[in-house]
């Protein structure tokens, strides 16, 4: 006998979690972009001077600088991502509505 398909979350439950994590990563975006800022505007951005000045790295081994572009680029894409688990949300409020219309 096959296993038995696992059962989807109700589509309001997905697109309250949609709504939580386009929040969560719409808030790391902008204090990515924060971050770049005042790294920008208190000249910390400037490669160091030396043959011997010290860069930290994060673990992917990349300089652990702020970088403006990305974080405007993930808020963009999670003020999308959150449009689109509203948009859900509503949908789905309106199609349990038409049904509860549909039982009157």
């Amino acid at each position: 006998m096959p296993a038995p398909i696992p059962a989807l979350p109700p589509v309001s439950t997905s697109a309250r979690q949609g709504l939580r994590a386009a929040g969560d990563a719409l808030q790391a975006a902008a204090d990515e972009v924060v971050s770049a800022t005042v790294h920008g505007l208190n000249g910390a951005g400037q490669p160091p001077a030396g043959p011997a000045a010290a860069v930290a790295l994060s673990p992917g081994g990349e300089a652990a600088l702020p970088d403006l572009e990305g974080g405007l680029l993930d808020a963009t894409m999670a003020r999308h991502a959150y449009s689109a688990a509203g948009k859900l949300l509503r949908a789905d409020d309106e199609r349990q509505a038409a049904l509860l219309r549909a039982v009157d």
